[in-house]
């Protein structure tokens, strides 16, 4: 089985005017979400693509940004991948940026191999985007991705026709919907449409693919969902805790978990603790969740380097310590 790598974020937008300062806004606020690399693929008359090792606030020059015209594309940010990644196929001219994991990738690869299919690094986007393209149209090749897949995926694809959005059928990452009156949106997380002050619409559904252009949002096809699976880690650490999910502010969240852990400590007469301390940019809402259930004194106890990354992010253990 393929290791699991999933820590990225991805932002598509439709907009009646240039739209890459958008989506380079956008992935800004989804760099917490991986610190690795970034990437931004836009459609005028075809698709135009630029990626960089690094974070997007430092690695997009100028003249990056005046290259990639359009009204319409996407962005990514990850630990591990250069996306979006492009290609030619009979489906027209895509691009891809997913967030998720293709637990089954290493022997999707392994066959696709025996058929005569050639890999540019081995990466999950390369099995998503070889299944999608195999099949007649666009909607058939997402859906065949529930066939085949197993692992959880938030995919969007550039098209001609506008951007693609989809959840695997369990809705296991993130995918949210926003608009205003001249722009539609999708995100991996809600803040980066409330930050460009856009209404957030809703979730995309496990299993639907949306189509998004000058229209709107248009539900394609909705796949059977077997049930609604979490990612307790985006409610535990990954995702920026001003976000929404599945209606829920993630913030919250954190503050309902500190408290269950400290009605558990108080039923089970286990609350020998002194102080409640929070781990700095990853445990402050569970804490102040356990202190206000507990009454016990909260205080800060752990220094944080403000100009750090997130350490648990950090894609090898020597960068970690």
């Amino acid at each position: 089985m393929s290791d699991i790598k999933d820590n990225c974020g991805v932002f598509g937008i439709y907009s009646d005017s240039p739209c890459v300062y958008d989506i380079y806004n956008g992935i800004d606020f989804l760099q917490h979400r991986g610190q690795e690399f970034c990437g931004i693929a836009t459609y005028e008359k075809g698709i135009r693509q630029v990626t960089h090792h690094g974070k997007a606030g430092n690695s997009f020059s100028e003249q990056d940004l005046n290259h990639l015209h359009g009204l319409w594309g996407i962005g990514h940010v990850s630990l591990w991948e250069r996306q979006p990644m492009t290609w030619q196929s009979r489906l027209g001219e895509v691009s891809l940026a997913f967030s998720g994991n293709v637990n089954n990738a290493d022997a999707l690869t392994r066959e696709m191999k025996d058929q005569g299919h050639a890999f540019y690094r081995g990466y999950n986007i390369e099995v998503i985007a070889k299944i999608i393209m195999e099949a007649d149209d666009m909607v058939s090749g997402i859906s065949a991705l529930s066939e085949r897949i197993r692992g959880a995926y938030a995919l969007i694809i550039l098209t001609a026709e506008g951007i693609y959005a989809t959840r695997d059928v369990y809705g296991f990452r993130p995918l949210i919907l926003g608009k205003d009156q001249t722009r539609f949106a999708v995100s991996s997380e809600s803040r980066a449409l409330q930050s460009m002050d856009m209404d957030i619409v809703r979730d995309v559904r496990p299993g639907e693919i949306v189509l998004i252009n000058g229209q709107g949002f248009q539900t394609l096809r909705q796949l059977a969902s077997p049930r609604k699976a979490h990612c307790a880690f985006e409610w535990a650490y990954t995702a920026s805790i001003d976000s929404i999910i599945d209606g829920l502010y993630v913030q919250e969240a954190r503050n309902h978990l500190g408290r269950s852990l400290a009605q558990r400590d108080l039923a089970e007469g286990d609350m020998a603790a002194d102080i409640v301390a929070p781990v700095p940019m990853s445990g402050i809402g569970h804490a102040l969740g356990y202190h206000e259930c507990s009454k016990l004194r909260y205080q800060d106890v752990f220094l944080y380097n403000r100009y750090a990354d997130r350490s648990y992010t950090q894609s090898s253990q020597g960068a970690r310590e």
